[in-house]
């Protein structure tokens, strides 16, 4: 399996590119259809949020862990991986601080054409919500001249929310909300190490 990591500093800028080769054997690859896409524009970042939230609630995040989880996001503009938070009780998991928890080796199984930003985001989303143990992810990048971002779950698909943030703003972030009883190195091997292909549906 090849595998280019970009390890993005402030703004989506990569601090440094890696390319890693590993020889991957048949039984331990898993392939997985990417999620269904939806979209919803709104007027302003309040309205985006909003949306966010109610999504969140609907998938079953509980009201406390929104509202603990979103301003550690509106005020971030450090985090360089994800934060593991408690669907229920909002209480972080991961204890890795600035760091946060970094997906890896996924990838398309067949080259797309679109842009590489949603390449990327898709194939994430798709692998992170697979896990049995995630509830939900939400996302918006820290670049302050991209303002959109997205809630994703098994169970609503990829929502793609603009705006959900001002143009201009540094803050973002993504968020990994999951279930009761997590084996939380267990979530985070997967998470780094366990390869997942992309297929499109049909292939």
């Amino acid at each position: 399996m090849f595998e280019c990591v970009q390890q993005k500093g402030r703004h989506g800028k990569p601090d440094f590119i890696r390319f890693t080769i590993d020889k991957v054997k048949s039984d331990r690859m898993t392939y997985l259809h990417p999620l269904c896409e939806n979209a919803i524009i709104v007027s302003n970042y309040r309205q985006g949020r909003q949306k966010a939230k109610e999504l969140l609630a609907k998938i079953g995040v509980s009201k406390r862990a929104i509202e603990n989880t979103f301003p550690i996001i509106e005020q971030n503009n450090h985090l360089r991986g994800a934060m593991i938070i408690d669907s229920k009780s909002g209480k972080r998991l991961d204890h890795r601080g600035n760091k946060g928890v970094r997906v890896s080796r996924m990838d398309w199984k067949a080259e797309l054409t679109c842009s590489d930003r949603y390449r990327e985001a898709m194939a994430l989303a798709t692998k992170v919500v697979h896990s049995p143990y995630t509830l939900a992810e939400l996302c918006w990048s820290d670049d302050p001249d991209y303002i959109a971002g997205y809630v994703a779950s098994q169970q609503t698909g990829y929502t793609r929310i603009s705006p959900l943030k001002e143009n201009g703003c540094e803050s973002g972030g993504r968020i990994f909300f999951v279930k009761k009883n997590i084996d939380l190195e267990q979530y985070i091997d997967y998470l780094e190490r366990k390869p997942v292909l992309i297929q499109e549906r049909g292939g």
